[in-house]
């Protein structure tokens, strides 16, 4: 498939995570890589022109523009987000929030406040050896893969489906300026190809056994109804728990 003309001068970012790849390795030019909190800042900024932002950071905007039928989400187990722990739950008083994630973090506390009827302290400091953390990302997958002994794993993915039936969508293709419309299909278009060439992209990972795991089966790309109605659930929860200012509606294009 050939990709169309990307528009002159766009600046595209991205989180420099596994998961991302199928979006962004046929993306002519430079991509600009950040971990999520510090892409939001870069976008938010006016530096970027699409971003593939943390969906917390996107439903911050009453009414945010997105790439339609592209994201990054998972049904059930995602393996790179979740809460690493020693203790049973509710014997834990304070987790460690991951301070390179938006999302995953306020995930954490939605479900904390609407599922686990558990609501520990938070902190935003280094976690001691022992203390639960949350991790998200290529780092999460180096801490789970080694299996370390007496650790536990909550996979966040897999609380929110357990608990709503529905995927869960951590970052999405955040667009503004003025060639919003172009981006998006060239975006989607990338998407494509990025998809077909799955396995020569995990065979480049110093994994590939699970990277070709992960792509092709944790990790989901396409933004349909059922994730919309996963976001707009998030919105809801974020804003019920004092996480958003505003009811988030994002517009696709």
């Amino acid at each position: 498939m050939e990709l169309p003309a990307l528009p002159e001068g766009a600046r595209i970012g991205s989180v420099p995570y596994l998961n991302a790849l199928p979006l962004v390795s046929f993306i002519p030019g430079s991509v600009e890589w950040a971990v999520p909190s510090q892409l939001a800042v870069r976008y938010e900024s006016g530096d970027l022109d699409a971003a593939l932002l943390p969906v917390y950071q996107v439903l911050q905007h009453a009414s945010p523009m997105v790439a339609d039928k592209i994201c990054v989400s998972s049904k059930g187990d995602v393996f790179s987000v979740f809460l690493a722990h020693r203790k049973p739950l509710h014997e834990i008083q304070c987790v460690h929030l991951d301070p390179a994630s938006r999302t995953s973090n306020a995930l954490f506390r939605c479900l904390c406040a609407e599922f686990l009827d558990w609501v520990p302290e938070f902190s935003t400091q280094p976690p001691g050896l022992e203390d639960a953390r949350v991790l998200i990302g290529d780092p999460a997958i180096d801490f789970r893969i080694p299996h370390p002994a007496g650790w536990n794993f909550l996979d966040l993915g897999q609380v929110w489906t357990t608990h709503t039936g529905l995927p869960f969508v951590y970052a999405v293709w955040a667009l503004s300026g003025t060639m919003t419309l172009p981006i998006a299909q060239f975006l989607r278009a990338a998407k494509q190809v990025g998809m077909s060439h799955l396995d020569e992209l995990a065979a480049k990972d110093r994994r590939p056994d699970f990277a070709k795991i992960y792509l092709g089966g944790y990790i989901r790309y396409d933004l349909n109804e059922p994730e919309k109605q996963a976001i707009a659930l998030f919105a809801k929860l974020l804003y019920q728990n004092g996480l958003s200012p505003i009811l988030s509606q994002p517009t696709f294009l």
